[in-house]
């Protein structure tokens, strides 16, 4: 568990909130929408399998202080540097990431009040315990498909972890992808990874060597299901990138490839629609 003290301010009157019962009012909340340890960048950290890091707020009456805790679990005992190092991780996410916005991570606070998550340095507690009983929902499988190791993803297919996990949203078979390695993201497809709506990898294929993105493209078409849209704006990510022998494929497929004209198009037609809607209610609040 690592928890700082959190300056608490009245934007009205730019005071620091003492008040103890302004400040129980703060007490209990919790940000959970994304968590910490899904944006840690540390490869050390990260085959430690940490997992959790909400942002939740406590009220400790004994001292009056507001703190912010962000709480994590990981497959062993953390040695000394390895803490430092998630200290160091969660005070960026507290500062210029996730908590960077501060008390709009909890809608339902008093807009008047103000956080700063990073407030005190030298008022950072950083507490270990053993406790076997919290679950940690392991990352294996994605940080493999990262690294394109495919005896790793089999392995964590075969403990049972899903083959869509995650890591910082990205779905493994798109950071296979991200990390040029293709015939991981190949397994991935072949084995029942996703591979349409938002999770479709067929956009990043552009970034791969062209041969490499038309084996991964085969695999995600032969899939079925993909919809002409998805297809169409991985053609035009494929043309943008001068992949034509892709931008091909992916039209034999059902692209259109004049997608992105109708989309500008369209765009064009909405702000029309909007310019005229504004000039019409200012011609009426004018009295024309």
């Amino acid at each position: 568990m690592i928890s700082r003290r959190v300056n608490v301010t009245d934007s009205n009157s730019k005071t620091e909130v003492s008040d103890a019962d302004r400040l129980r009012l703060l007490d209990g909340l919790t940000y959970d929408e994304m968590l910490i340890s899904e944006y840690i960048s540390n490869d050390e950290l990260n085959d430690l399998e940490i997992s959790g890091g909400t942002i939740a707020l406590r009220f400790e009456p004994e001292t009056g202080q507001l703190r912010v805790i962000s709480e994590f679990a990981a497959c062993r005992k953390l040695r000394k540097a390895e803490l430092q190092m998630l200290v160091e991780e969660t005070e960026g996410q507290w500062s210029d990431g996730i908590g960077s916005d501060g008390t709009e991570l909890f809608p339902n606070v008093d807009p008047s009040i103000a956080l700063d998550f990073c407030f005190g340095a030298a008022d950072l507690r950083v507490e270990q315990v053993a406790d076997a009983t919290k679950a940690r929902p392991r990352r294996t499988l994605a940080r493999a498909a990262q690294k394109g190791d495919i005896e790793k993803i089999r392995q964590a297919i075969a403990a049972g972890e899903s083959i869509n996990s995650a890591v910082q949203g990205i779905p493994a078979v798109r950071l296979a992808i991200m990390y040029g390695h293709p015939d991981a993201a190949i397994f991935l497809i072949e084995n029942g990874a996703e591979v349409v709506g938002d999770a479709s990898p067929l956009v990043g294929c552009a970034h791969l060597e062209e041969a490499a993105a038309i084996r991964v493209a085969t695999a995600v078409v032969a899939r079925g299901g993909i919809s002409t849209e998805q297809l169409s704006v991985a053609y035009d990510a494929a043309s943008s990138a001068w992949k034509m022998e892709l931008a091909n494929f992916l039209v034999q497929h059902g692209a259109d490839p004049h997608h992105r004209e109708k989309e500008l198009q369209r765009e064009m037609e909405v702000r029309r629609f909007e310019d005229m809607r504004r000039a019409r209610r200012r011609r009426n609040s004018e009295g024309y």
